[in-house]
């Protein structure tokens, strides 16, 4: 009797180390459906299951970023030739759109959502940040914000309404401080 109790919780762990190695391992191989994704060892992806993610090609994703998809209603779009620096933070309430040639620096959060309900009503918004956008370090984009394509987010800039395109936004909250700029996507070897 006490032998098949033993058996029994021996089999209950092996299931359950079976269910998280395929689970894990599909959301791995999940990652890497589209060639020349670099997702670094000590970043984080947390999900949640029917969430959807798509990455483009060529994305990196640097040491300590963590991707949060927190309902099963989730979806989250990174472009291609973007990459997203160490320590930042992505929070998929209900859907983040990055597009193509975006420099994310380090220790940046964007978040669709800020947890709270007021009258019993959610808090998420959508986020839609352009093509060949530059986010400088420590920069936090709130829900329901449009970056424009070319636009350019200060260091430490607390972005809480839309950014035109072609606009050099900082501060908090963020405001345009220069209009009709062009910037390049640097690519350095080790990037992308």
């Amino acid at each position: 009797m006490y032998m098949n109790l033993k058996l029994n919780a021996i089999f209950a762990i092996l299931r359950g180390l079976l269910f998280r190695l395929i689970y894990y391992n599909n959301v791995l191989n999940y990652r890497h459906l589209v060639g020349g994704v670099k997702f670094y060892r000590s970043s984080r992806l947390y999900v949640k299951k029917g969430s959807k993610i798509e990455i483009g090609k060529r994305v990196s994703i640097y040491q300590g970023v963590s991707i949060y998809m927190e309902s099963a209603s989730s979806h989250l779009s990174i472009g291609s030739n973007t990459f997203i620096n160490r320590r930042s933070e992505i929070v998929c309430m209900n859907d983040i759109h990055i597009g193509n040639n975006c420099e994310i620096s380090w220790d940046v959060k964007i978040m669709d959502t800020d947890y709270h309900y007021i009258n019993n009503k959610s808090n998420t918004k959508a986020i839609y940040i352009g093509d060949n956008v530059w986010i400088g370090m420590s920069s936090l984009i709130l829900k329901g914000v449009h970056v424009g394509n070319g636009a350019v987010i200060g260091a430490g800039s607390v972005v809480t309404r839309d950014v035109p395109p072609y606009a050099v936004v900082a501060g908090n909250p963020a405001r345009v401080v220069k209009e009709d700029i062009s910037w390049n996507l640097h690519k350095l070897d080790n990037h992308l």
